[in-house]
Formats: C-alpha cells, structure tokens, sequence
C-alpha cells in the first residue's frame, strides 16, 4: 500500500541555519520557501530535493503555530514522515480504513506547502506522526 517516502519534515528554530546546513553539508537544492499565515499554521517553511524524496523545513513564527509548543519542549526535531501511495490518496484511505487505520481527516487535503497529504491519526501508528503525500 506505501510504495515510497514522499517527504520527511523537521520543526526547527532557525530556518535559514537548517536551509544553509542542508545545502552546504548535503548539497541539497532548495526548491521553495513560503510563509503561512499566522492565524492558520503560522510557519515559515522551505523545500529541498534530497534525491526522490522531498525534505520539508517547518519553523513556527509565533505562539499560534501547532509546531511551537513541541519545538519548545524537543527543540529542533523529526516531526513526521510522509509516504506516498500507487494509488489516488483518496482510494489509499479507503484500503488502509478497511484495515483498521483511522484517519485524522476524512479526506486528502492541499497542504500549506501546496502537496496533497492526510494525516493518519497516531493512535493507529502507535504515537508516530505519519501522513501520506500523493507525488
């Protein structure tokens, strides 16, 4: 039912620092950087190719964002990953609710970033935070 990883997301303090330590130590390319609004996700985040898989930087600008409060408490850390599917994300959440995994949401959503995701509720993945990403 997961046939790859479509993208990996750290919460950081210091989005231009993380940015710079990718590119520099890694040779990642950055791909894109934008601002959310405060009184949605409140995050700035950034983009960057790390060969098939997409690295997702989330760094919260204000009290609001529902990164603060871990990033707070963990510093900066691995927040999620995101596999991708063979099949539209819709008809995965159909397969994998026949199979007992509870969905935060009842379907596919446009992600701030602008990807298709859900996010699978962490009762079901034993506390980890995982979303599928359509590619």
């Amino acid at each position: 039912m997961l046939n790859g990883v479509h993208h990996v997301a750290y919460v950081v303090r210091d989005l231009d620092r993380a940015i710079r330590m990718f590119e520099e130590k890694f040779g990642l390319k950055l791909l894109d950087r934008k601002r959310t609004p405060e009184e949605g996700y409140g995050f700035d985040a950034a983009v960057l190719q790390a060969g098939q898989v997409k690295i997702e930087l989330i760094c919260p600008y204000t009290e609001r964002s529902p990164y603060w409060q871990a990033l707070q408490e963990r510093g900066d850390h691995l927040h999620h990953v995101a596999f991708s599917t063979p099949v539209p994300l819709d008809e995965a959440i159909k397969a994998l609710s026949a199979r007992g995994v509870k969905f935060r949401e009842e379907a596919s959503f446009q992600s701030p970033v602008g990807w298709w995701i859900v996010n699978i509720d962490p009762a079901s993945t034993d506390g980890l935070v995982v979303q599928l990403g359509e590619r």
